[in-house]
């Protein structure tokens, strides 16, 4: 018998292609029975990268920059679409182990929010269940305040009043804004 050459060998790992039939390789969007539809994160790989330094944690005054960073530490840790609400809760009686991941990974985003936020921005979010309606609830209090802090100075640009004399950087940024007499 001739000796075999080495394109007679299958690849290590894969059987031949011949051998595998078109039920073994389901479409990449249904999943085969066995497997759940959502996986479950491996929280312990991100442990390096779900916390920014304390000082850059949530409070009343940096929820823009604090948004950014939490962007990237979400892309980061896998947890996006928890956060924005993408990744929907599967029913139990349908995918009992995707249920059960979806609320194990959501816990995980939720944890991630709580360790980025400053002991006062907790009652943002103490109630919230989900990681989305919990960054939710940051979002509609800190974007509310922007608007409501660009509308009073707003006001207060159009309503001070100033001498001749009044120094205006003086007037508006060491006063603090205040209109005057």
């Amino acid at each position: 018998m001739p000796p075999r050459c080495r394109n007679d060998l299958p690849a290590q790992g894969n059987p031949p292609a011949g051998n595998n039939p078109p039920a073994n390789n389901p479409p990449a969007n249904n999943p085969p029975a066995n497997l759940p539809t959502i996986a479950l994160i491996r929280t312990k790989e991100y442990t390096a990268v779900n916390r920014l330094p304390e000082r850059s944690h949530l409070t009343d005054d940096n929820w823009y920059d604090w948004k950014e960073r939490m962007n990237r530490v979400f892309t980061n840790c896998d947890i996006t679409g928890y956060v924005d609400g993408t990744i929907l809760r599967v029913a139990p009686e349908q995918d009992g182990i995707g249920a059960r991941n979806w609320v194990k990974n959501d816990s995980w985003a939720q944890q991630v929010i709580m360790d980025n936020v400053s002991t006062t921005q907790m009652n943002h979010i103490c109630s919230k269940r989900t990681a989305h309606t919990m960054y939710q609830g940051l979002a509609s209090t800190h974007e509310d305040m922007a608007f409501y802090t660009v509308n009073n100075i707003e006001n207060l640009l159009q309503t001070a009043k100033a001498t001749d004399n009044d120094d205006l950087l003086l007037v508006f940024f060491v006063r603090g804004l205040t209109p005057l007499a």
